[in-house]
């Protein structure tokens, strides 16, 4: 299991680390968003200058600034994003909206559209030159995040590792690759890229400019001084074999914390009471903002394990499955039902469903560090889930279900099941063998809390960054 690396006894003053920025697409979305908005939001609430620049802005908080592309467009491709934001505040219906805004995008910048479908990668984004000026003060730390998503200029990493201590979280692979979120155990990668096999996984090419791409990038990182986390020893395996790792100053592997205040266990009877759930259900979670299209978290493997699991269900019992992050009408197999439930901002909404739940299930093809499975462990819920990428560093399997390479942990220490990927009828036979089996269950979920409580509260990682900003600070200073 990966540790969290020089953990403090005493953390800094906030006078001694100046202005501390975040940098990512969004303030609000998917996990990146949730992980870099959490990071900006508890060094503020500890008194630290905290601010985040985003591509798009999507709270109500002064604290987070939006980097000045459109102001730095010419007046036409103003003009055109014009329009673009007036179609998507519309009352249009879907389909049309969809249709316009998706050829105002491509008309708005006809040469981002071009360089995008001969498959390479886009930096024209002429706000990110502004990125320093953005607070108050200069920030002494720059923490960028997700850099893909169509809103910063990456050859622009030189001179900010040069300006500031520049820190770089990686949430999926996209820095280490010349196209890809996520490699599909590709290992091209570590050689230039090239001749890509799952081209068209990531977004729409009509070639492949893979190899160009990954060479664009390590001219980069050659002279640009980084300080690389990521929050799994599996994403770190890939950064010591990439041309990023080459850049490193530093590494640390930093897992995910999630508040414990907010995501803890609770009164299942109550939680479904308030979200008009039958008190004697058999209840499955799945959270993800899009994940029922994306190839990455495939929806279709859970889809397929959840119609299997109502053949093998001997009970009478309602049978649900919460997707949360989804809208669109419920499934129905017999008499379960698939519900989708729109995207929840609060938190403590998240929690609610997670406790209402039996288990929470994951079936994605690649992941890297969820937060959602630590936070259904926080609350009591154990897991049932794919082994891929960091996930196995979360999840402690318990030996006597599904595959014995996966599942080693005994029963005390257990705290769900570790199946293989896009094998629907291992990942119901497992939900299975813990719905007939409630006092395993209850055991499972009250492993889960206590083990996540202790190697994944947002406390030990939000002091574990903070000492390593003081740490390059004071060596700078000295330096």
């Amino acid at each position: 299991m990966p540790e969290i690396e020089n953990q403090p006894e005493v953390l800094p003053q906030p006078k001694d680390l100046g202005c501390i920025l975040q940098v990512n697409t969004s303030d609000l979305g998917g996990g990146a968003e949730k992980y870099s908005y959490g990071l900006m939001t508890a060094f503020r609430d500890r008194g630290y200058d905290s601010w985040m620049a985003v591509g798009t802005k999507r709270r109500d908080d002064a604290n987070v600034v939006v980097l000045p592309n459109k102001e730095q467009r010419p007046p036409y491709q103003r003009f055109m994003w014009s329009l673009h934001d007036r179609l998507e505040g519309s009352n249009l219906p879907a389909k049309p909206k969809r249709l316009l805004t998706w050829l105002v995008r491509r008309w708005a910048e006809p040469l981002v559209a071009w360089r995008n479908y001969l498959g390479f990668d886009s930096y024209g984004f002429r706000g990110t030159k502004f990125l320093l000026k953005l607070t108050p003060k200069p920030p002494s730390i720059v923490h960028l995040h997700n850099l893909h998503g169509g809103y910063f200029d990456l050859r622009l990493l030189p001179t900010l590792s040069r300006q500031s201590a520049v820190f770089i979280t990686l949430h999926d692979n996209w820095a280490l690759t010349g196209y890809c979120s996520y490699t599909f155990g590709c290992d091209r990668y570590i050689s230039g890229c090239g001749k890509c096999p799952e081209l068209g996984a990531y977004r729409k090419v009509g070639f492949d400019g893979t190899g160009q791409s990954w060479q664009h990038k390590k001219a980069i990182y050659q002279n640009s001084k980084l300080y690389i986390a990521t929050p799994s020893q599996w994403m770190m395996n890939m950064v010591d074999r990439s041309v990023l790792g080459a850049a490193a100053v530093e590494r640390r592997v930093i897992p995910v914390g999630v508040d414990q205040s907010v995501y803890k266990p609770g009164d299942k009877n109550e939680d479904r009471r308030a979200l008009g759930l039958p008190l004697d259900a058999m209840v499955l979670v799945f959270a993800s903002n899009g994940g029922r299209t994306s190839r990455y978290k495939d929806f279709a493997t859970l889809r397929s394990a959840f119609e299997i699991l109502t053949g093998l269900l001997a009970t009478d019992k309602p049978l649900i499955l919460l997707a949360l992050g989804e809208t669109g009408p419920s499934e129905f197999f017999g008499s379960a039902e698939i519900r989708f439930v729109p995207f929840l901002k609060e938190p403590s909404q998240v929690a609610r469903y997670y406790r209402a739940a039996d288990i929470y299930v994951h079936s994605a093809r690649e992941d890297n560090f969820p937060a959602v499975i630590i936070e259904a462990m926080s609350c009591g819920t154990p897991v049932v889930a794919t082994a891929v990428g960091g996930i196995p560093e979360q999840i402690r399997g318990l030996q006597t279900l599904g595959p014995h390479d996966l599942n080693k942990i005994p029963r005390e220490q257990a705290t769900g099941v570790l199946v293989h990927p896009r094998d629907p009828d291992a990942l119901a036979l497992a939900i299975k063998a813990l719905l007939e089996d409630k006092d395993l269950l209850a055991e499972l979920g009250a492993n889960a809390a206590a083990d996540a409580a202790l190697r994944f509260n947002a406390e030990t990682q939000i002091a574990a960054y903070l000492t390593w900003y003081d740490e390059v600070l004071k060596a700078k200073r000295h330096g």
